[in-house]
């Protein structure tokens, strides 16, 4: 019997150029994804809310972030990264608790929204200066800065 050419390949090479064709093929179709635009951009809609109503979470957010972080250096006047850590249980109270069930929105798209809204640095409308340029900023010294 005469072999064919596909039988002389072993199975190891064929399931070698079967893997290294499927991971080509993952590749090029993550490559080709869009990231996605800044929120500021954005037009009517991201997570079924529009811009307005995203516009009043960063607002809102901003406007309770004295008064949280306040909280924190009330109960942990010694300890700067407690009283952080305290600001951030009310970020997370407050997004999970209120925003996400009063916006019919898992809170996976809030948290989503609230990192958007820190990374571009939106500025909370209608607020003191104060308030606007102080807000979604550390508050405290690295306690181990990074080294570049």
């Amino acid at each position: 019997m005469t072999p064919t050419p596909t039988s002389s390949l072993q199975p190891a090479k064929l399931l070698a150029a079967v893997a290294l064709a499927l991971a080509a093929w993952i590749i090029g179709d993550v490559a080709a994804i869009e990231p996605p635009p800044p929120i500021e951009t954005i037009g009517a809609q991201r997570y079924g809310l529009t811009k307005t109503v995203r516009r009043g979470l960063a607002t809102e957010l901003a406007k309770n972030e004295p008064r949280w972080r306040g909280f924190g250096k009330r109960k942990f006047s010694t300890k700067p990264w407690s009283a952080e850590d305290d600001y951030h249980w009310h970020v997370q109270a407050h997004i999970e608790r209120k925003l996400a069930k009063r916006l019919k929105q898992p809170p996976s798209h809030i948290w989503a929204l609230y990192d958007e809204i820190v990374a571009e640095r939106w500025s909370a409308t209608g607020l003191p200066n104060s308030v606007t340029h102080a807000a979604f900023s550390a508050t405290v010294v690295p306690l181990r800065p990074r080294q570049r």
